[in-house]
């Protein structure tokens, strides 16, 4: 896993080296809808509720008229986790990752308004967890505290998949992300994230 995030670093800095003129960076955030998912289901189990705030870091690579393509690199602190319900009951699983996705990103449209879409992996570390009950009208949680390696897996990777719009800077995105790997240790238990964002990409 570390020589796969080294070679794509080296990448992604020999790419900002060539295109330094066309690189562009603003400020990203919104919500995020997560779950964990595992064989078996869980009754009342809900999306859990969380934020994200992500610096994407857009280079220009190439243009296909009507199409312009780019690379975009961010760095993504990601809150999520799961959620269950039942009656009068309800917990949450809060679970905070510091992310990097890879995102290749396709144009459309004019320079003013411009439809995209996106893809690309994502890698991740899990850095905080807490969780937290109701149970009628008394409510508690737990301390944050670090990823306990015995029972949670540290590192997460993925994938994404988004669509959304530019108008003159200002971004509004749809996107979900896949996880591949195992959020607890020998347990099946992948994160499923949709996110709504908002946000401004200057001088793109």
């Amino acid at each position: 896993m570390n020589k796969k995030i080294t070679l794509i670093s080296v990448f992604v800095i020999l790419i900002f080296s060539i295109n330094a003129q066309k690189v562009h960076s603003g400020i990203i955030g919104g919500l995020n809808l997560s779950k964990i998912t595992s064989d078996e289901s869980i009754d009342g189990e809900t999306m859990h509720m969380g934020g994200h705030i992500l610096i994407p870091i857009n280079i220009a690579l190439f243009e296909a008229d009507p199409m312009k393509f780019s690379l975009q690199p961010e760095i993504d602190l990601s809150m999520q986790g799961s959620a269950f319900k039942q009656d009068t009951i309800s917990s949450t699983f809060n679970s905070h990752y510091v992310k990097i996705p890879i995102m290749f990103k396709a144009h459309f449209g004019d320079n003013t308004f411009r439809p995209f879409i996106n893809f690309g992996p994502y890698f991740g570390k899990h850095v905080m967890y807490y969780s937290s009950y109701k149970i009628g009208s008394e409510s508690g949680n737990t301390d944050a505290e670090t990823p306990d390696t015995q029972f949670m897996n540290a590192m997460d990777a993925g994938f994404n998949l988004g669509a959304g719009f530019n108008y003159d800077g200002f971004i509004l995105e749809v996107r979900y992300g896949l996880g591949f790997s195992d959020v607890l240790v020998d347990i099946n238990s992948k994160n499923r994230v949709l996110s709504f964002s908002i946000g401004y990409l200057m001088f793109e």
